[in-house]
């Protein structure tokens, strides 16, 4: 997105921001409003009165690319809509829902050398305390909520897939029971967490393919569900939203490389990477900002669809297919048994440790590419079924006309 606001109006913006100084200032100097920058309107602070020494001095700014607002002088945050709402003034429904929508389609998580993530403060996000609570009061969705114990179903089943002693912080628990109390089972929790505050939280049981359940809590279902009517700004929780479904963010060095995986557990393998909700969630707001992604998406159909999608758009793509033919040309084994047990069994980066004996993340970064010649190691949408051998010759995808197939895709 261009730093201008071109899809927004920012005339009506201004004017209601000339409304809101025109009720807190009355030196001349404080109800100007500095409009030189494309990207933000820059202003005396109606929060904090800014300057009570220069009134010529405007230190808080408006900026357009999330409709934040940021004082330089006390460090007073807040937004356009919740700004309006705090001095009482009236905005046009239609013009503050296209607002709303623009913000979500354009938001942006992070800007090198500029705003560090999205927000100053943290000062909505629910402490940890509220959500035990909650929890503990029966108004949560889990009976027992709690750290994993030692012993517990929950940390045998992450013991089985690999997790350490000290990846056990990470998890919590608690039992499912039906409203008629005839059934109930464990289920495993994730938090997504900044100090002792909350943004996100998963919950899902042990199961797995069809009879797998999970839920996702989005920062705003969460909020509202903890803290009843409090009210919640509309454009402040795009982006508690956004950033509450991508777990880990608050660790990753956004300087160095970062790692995108379709969910929270094979993050946990791979140094400066980041776990989303599921195949889906918006991570657009990372991306064309200065941010070097590379994206690990699961080894079956859905992963390897948008696997494609993101490499045609120029993202760098995790590729199954040429490392597991790589990792079976090493085996003792016969090949064709090899690359056919690898491919029907390892769906994703644990299975991949589990089942591979990969031991280092490093091993795995030259699979990762952006070119568009290498969709040819993204063709197979199928996986070979447990009877049959695995026939493909693998020098027979240079045979194929890569220029028309990518054409194609990008239909």
């Amino acid at each position: 997105m261009s730093e201008k606001a071109q899809d927004i109006d920012v005339e009506w913006i201004a004017s209601n921001m000339q409304a809101i100084l025109n009720k807190v200032h009355s030196n001349s100097y404080k109800l100007q409003i500095d409009r030189r920058r494309s990207d933000r309107l820059r202003m005396a602070c109606p929060i904090c009165g800014d300057s009570h020494k220069n009134p010529k001095e405007k230190r808080a700014y408006l900026f357009f690319s999330n409709l934040h607002f940021k004082c330089q002088n006390e460090g007073c945050f807040s937004t356009f809509t919740r700004l309006c709402k705090d001095y009482d003034i009236s905005l046009d429904p239609e013009k503050k829902l296209n607002l709303i929508n623009w913000v979500d389609q354009n938001v942006k998580v992070y800007k090198k050398n500029q705003d560090a993530l999205l927000f100053e403060t943290f000062d909505r996000a629910i402490k940890f305390t509220d959500l035990e609570q909650w929890f503990k009061d029966g108004l949560g969705p889990l009976k027992a909520f709690g750290p994993v114990s030692f012993g517990s179903k929950v940390w045998c089943t992450l013991k089985e897939r690999g997790f350490s002693d000290h990846h056990m912080s990470n998890f919590y628990e608690g039992i499912k029971v039906s409203a008629n109390g005839k059934w109930s089972e464990p289920y495993m929790i994730f938090l997504n967490k900044v100090g002792d505050r909350i943004l996100g939280m998963q919950e899902r049981n042990l199961k797995k393919g069809e009879d797998r359940k999970f839920k996702i809590w989005t920062f705003g279902e969460l909020y509202r569900n903890i803290h009843g009517s409090e009210s919640l700004d509309p454009i402040e929780e795009i982006s508690y939203n956004k950033v509450g479904q991508l777990f880990n963010i608050f660790n990753v060095n956004f300087e160095k490389p970062i790692t995108i995986f379709e969910g929270y557990l094979d993050s946990l393998f791979f140094p400066n990477s980041i776990g989303a909700v599921g195949l889906n969630t918006d991570v657009s707001f990372m991306t064309n900002n200065e941010l070097e992604l590379r994206f690990f998406f699961d080894n079956d159909n859905p992963g390897k669809r948008k696997a494609k999608e993101w490499l045609l758009k120029g993202e760098y793509v995790f590729l199954w297919d040429k490392y597991l033919e790589d990792w079976a040309k090493k085996q003792d084994g016969e090949y064709y048994q090899m690359i056919n047990f690898a491919k029907r069994e390892v769906k994703d980066l644990n299975d991949a440790m589990l089942k591979l004996g990969v031991k280092s993340h490093e091993e795995l970064l030259p699979y990762f590419s952006n070119s568009e010649l290498d969709i040819m190691w993204i063709t197979d949408d199928i996986k070979p079924s447990k009877k049959d051998k695995y026939k493909k010759d693998p020098e027979s995808i240079h045979d194929i006309n890569w220029d028309s197939k990518i054409n194609d895709l990008k239909k």
